[in-house]
C-alpha cells in the first residue's frame, strides 16, 4: 500500500519520485486552463447578450408593425364607413326628389311646369345613375384592394 502513495516527505530527486518541474507544469496548466475557460465564458456571455438584444429588437419591430397594421385597418374601416354613409346621404335625397317629381308628374301642369319637371327628372336620374354608380365602383375597388 505504501507504494501507491503519490506523495512523499522526502524532497524530489531525478532518481526517485516526480520531476522537480512537475509542480510548475501543473500550476502553469491550471492557470492556462482558467484563463482559457474565462475567455470562453466571456465569449459565451457576449454572444448571449447579442442574441438577447437581437430578440428584443425583433420584438420591438414586430410590435411596431402590428400597431401600424391595426392603425391601417382602423383607417380602412373608417373610410369604408364614410363612403357607405356618404352614399346613403346622397341617395336618400335623390330618391325623395325622384318620388316627388313622379307624384308631381301625375298632376295637371302648365307647359313650362312640365318642362321644368322633365328637367328635374332627367337631372335626378342622371345623378342617381352616374354619381352613385361611381360611389359604388369606388367602394368596390377600395374593398377589393383591402
Amino acid at each position: 500500500m505504501r507504494a501507491a502513495t503519490f506523495w512523499s516527505r522526502s524532497p524530489p530527486t531525478d532518481i526517485r519520485g516526480y520531476p522537480p518541474a512537475l509542480p510548475i507544469a501543473i500550476v502553469s496548466i491550471a492557470i492556462i486552463t482558467c484563463i482559457a475557460a474565462n475567455g470562453l465564458l466571456a465569449h459565451a456571455v457576449t454572444v448571449s447578450r447579442n442574441k438577447l438584444a437581437e430578440i428584443v429588437l425583433t420584438r420591438k419591430k414586430l410590435w411596431r408593425t402590428i400597431a401600424q397594421k391595426e392603425n391601417a385597418e382602423a383607417v380602412a374601416r373608417a373610410r369604408s364607413d364614410f363612403i357607405a354613409s356618404a352614399s346613403h346621404e346622397i341617395r336618400t335625397p335623390l330618391h325623395h326628389l325622384q318620388g316627388y317629381s313622379d307624384l308631381l308628374s301625375q298632376t295637371e301642369l302648365t307647359e313650362e311646369g312640365r318642362m321644368l319637371l322633365c328637367a328635374i327628372q332627367r337631372a335626378t336620374k342622371t345623378l342617381s345613375l352616374s354619381k352613385l354608380e361611381d360611389f359604388h365602383v369606388y367602394q368596390q375597388l377600395y374593398t377589393n384592394l383591402n
